[in-house]
């Protein structure tokens, strides 16, 4: 049941950050249950700091000149300096250069980067999408395609500079979908 795998992995990486300083990418395409992950099961670890792209978005100002991935940057480089042990970045990484890019600006900042992929089937997450109150799934849709062949064409692997790297399979009755 993809609970307990959830779960088990959650365990791990709360292992892994008694010691550590660790960064954790969700990747996955539009759709795929990365926020879901976030709102669903890391309630149960309060001792996660999550930095949502949704969320940076909202209070994004475009006039402001700094490109929302560089704050996205400066707010985990900033989580870290603020003691937290455990940093989930919940963005959609599907395009690898933007996940070396993030992995270069970032370098030094943790001792352990995983990357934790979550997968779902393309016509769910589409069905997930256009079923969406989003005001911007039609922008998603056009994409989505693009995101599912980058990412299952180009997964991540340790070359990238991912110490580990786990996957989940989402589940449509734990998803709810």
């Amino acid at each position: 049941m993809i609970m307990e795998t959830v779960n088990q992995t959650m365990d791990f990486i709360d292992i892994l950050g008694k010691n550590n300083r660790v960064l954790v990418f969700l990747i996955g395409i539009p759709g795929s249950g990365k926020t879901t992950l976030v709102n669903e099961f890391f309630a149960d670890y309060p001792q996660y700091t999550v930095i949502s792209k949704h969320d940076e978005k909202k209070n994004y100002n475009p006039s402001c000149y700094e490109p929302i991935d560089s704050i996205i940057v400066n707010k985990i480089q900033d989580a870290f300096a603020e003691g937290s042990n455990i940093v989930i970045y919940d963005g959609t990484m599907w395009d690898r250069n933007t996940r070396t890019w993030f992995i270069k600006k970032l370098r030094g900042t943790y001792d352990i980067l995983i990357g934790l992929m979550i997968n779902a089937p393309l016509y769910t997450c589409m069905t997930k999408i256009a079923n969406s109150t989003s005001p911007h799934k039609k922008q998603i849709l056009k994409t989505i395609e693009i995101a599912n062949y980058h990412l299952y064409n180009k997964q991540p692997n340790l070359r990238e500079g991912f110490d580990i790297l786990l996957s989940v399979d989402t589940d449509n009755e734990v998803w709810g979908l």
